[in-house]
């Protein structure tokens, strides 16, 4: 997943390019909430 997430060749039109950094980006709030939750804050 490495080698397709960070490829600079790939873009977007095709579908992969930094699809988890895109994935991930609008669940930061949801990210925090459980990141707290398992360290006891």
């Amino acid at each position: 997943m490495k080698y397709v997430e960070f490829r600079e060749d790939v873009s977007r039109k095709n579908g992969y390019a930094h699809f988890l950094r895109d994935a991930a980006a609008g669940h930061t709030a949801e990210h925090v909430q459980i990141l707290r939750s398992a360290l006891g804050g």
